[in-house]
């Protein structure tokens, strides 16, 4: 899961049409970030997610850190306004041989990473581990 940060603060101070053309430049970068066989989406508002084909947590991780620097290091230029961007993101892996978990609960697990990430300043990759596995299968989620 990928989340812009302060995404607010570009529509209230630049319009809609500058937020969509970040949604559009992020959503751009996500898709440049990995494979053809790898799957990008929109989740809703500004956050996306992205499924990675065959991936163990540490190749995952190497991705959304890539990502994640192609992004800060990225030049946002709107109708002569320059910005910066940056995101957050929660990395979650599914591995059928070590745990079995539904489709909601993988998202969910992201999700939370991806909290986790906003909470601790923002502009950081996190990764879910056993606590937030534990947290997401007690929830029934």
């Amino acid at each position: 899961m990928l989340d812009i940060d302060f995404f607010k603060k570009f529509n209230d101070t630049y319009g809609h049409a500058c937020g969509d053309y970040v949604i559009q430049k992020v959503a751009q970068n996500i898709s440049e970030g990995i494979r053809s066989e790898d799957l990008p989406g929109r989740y809703g508002g500004e956050e996306f997610v992205a499924m990675l084909y065959n991936t163990d947590i540490t190749a995952a991780q190497m991705v959304a850190e890539r990502i994640r620097k192609n992004i800060e290091q990225s030049v946002f230029e709107y109708d002569g306004i320059t910005m910066q961007v940056t995101i957050s993101i929660g990395v979650a892996t599914f591995d059928p041989e070590k745990c079995n978990i539904t489709a909601k609960q993988l998202v969910e697990m992201a999700d939370q990473a991806l909290y986790i990430s906003k909470r601790n300043g923002r502009n950081k990759v996190t990764l879910a581990d056993d606590e937030i596995l534990q947290c997401v299968l007690e929830s029934k989620g």
